[in-house]
């Protein structure tokens, strides 16, 4: 792979680090899961499979930083990052304030969960990089479907593993405070582009994101990123070298894992209703 915009660049026939199957058990240093075991924020890779279909039938095309790819599922194309990053977002219409649903760096389908079912879902895929995708026909896919060989639990396992990482990401912002937030997606981030070595000083955070974007991954405002980060810089927990953001790994001691035994771990509190005891 080689570097362009903080993101990684996919080879013809590379391989990510994590997939979705690597993902399912980490030691207590790769921690963050309460319900799964997806990571929350940033979706998994697709599976070899899947990617070798877009890349045997797929069109290339370039994309830049802004541009939609996907609007409310009302183009029944699929597409495939190689190159740059790209984000669902989610409430726009709602609250003036877009909310990052996940994150899709190279390696990801867009689109996979809707288009080959005819479905829809009110979820925008937009670039925040420049970048090159591969463009699908729905129709290829709902073809490989009906296919014998296995594609099509491949596809579900895959699909699965990203309803998950959705799931875990709307948990983690409902239960933990802001802090934990941003720890969390930042360790999922570097576990996914194998970012966390052992034996390292200083982990650089492979995406770089405004902390307006980090605020709408998280739910919380420019502000208050600002606010967390400076303090972890006075901290001696994180650094800024040009425009990379590196952090020590011991800003991670206390964040918590349902599979990991972590006695330091900052527990989830999920909120309660009120009790009306007359």
């Amino acid at each position: 792979m080689r570097r362009i915009f903080g993101t990684e660049r996919m080879e013809p026939n590379a391989r990510l680090p994590y997939t979705f199957e690597s993902l399912l058990s980490f030691s207590p240093l790769f921690a963050m899961r309460q319900i799964f075991t997806s990571l929350p924020y940033v979706l998994p890779a697709d599976p070899p499979e899947i990617a070798a279909l877009y890349r045997a039938q797929g069109t290339e095309r370039s994309v830049k930083k802004g541009e939609t790819l996907k609007r409310g599922g009302e183009d029944a194309k699929l597409f495939f990052i190689t190159e740059g990053l790209a984000a669902y977002f989610i409430a726009e219409e709602l609250t003036g304030r877009p909310k990052v649903l996940a994150l899709l760096p190279p390696g990801r389908a867009a689109g996979d969960l809707t288009a080959a079912i005819e479905n829809r879902c009110n979820v925008h895929t937009k670039m925040i990089t420049d970048g090159k995708v591969l463009v699908l026909p729905a129709s290829i896919l709902t073809e490989a479907l009906r296919c014998e060989g296995g594609f099509a639990e491949v596809l579900v396992r895959s699909v699965i593993a990203k309803e998950e990482c959705h799931i875990e990401g709307m948990v983690a912002n409902f239960t933990l405070p802001p802090e934990q937030r941003l720890k969390v997606f930042f360790q999922s981030a570097l576990t996914h582009e194998g970012g966390c070595v052992e034996g390292e000083a200083w982990w650089r955070i492979p995406y770089r994101l405004s902390a307006e974007l980090l605020g709408e991954i998280v739910n919380l405002n420019r502000v208050s990123v600002a606010k967390i980060l400076s303090g972890w810089f006075r901290e001696g927990l994180a650094k800024r070298e040009g425009t990379d953001l590196f952090v020590c790994p011991a800003l991670f001691d206390d964040v918590y894992d349902w599979l990991a035994r972590n006695e330091r771990a900052a527990k989830p509190v999920w909120p309660q209703p009120s009790r009306n005891d007359d």
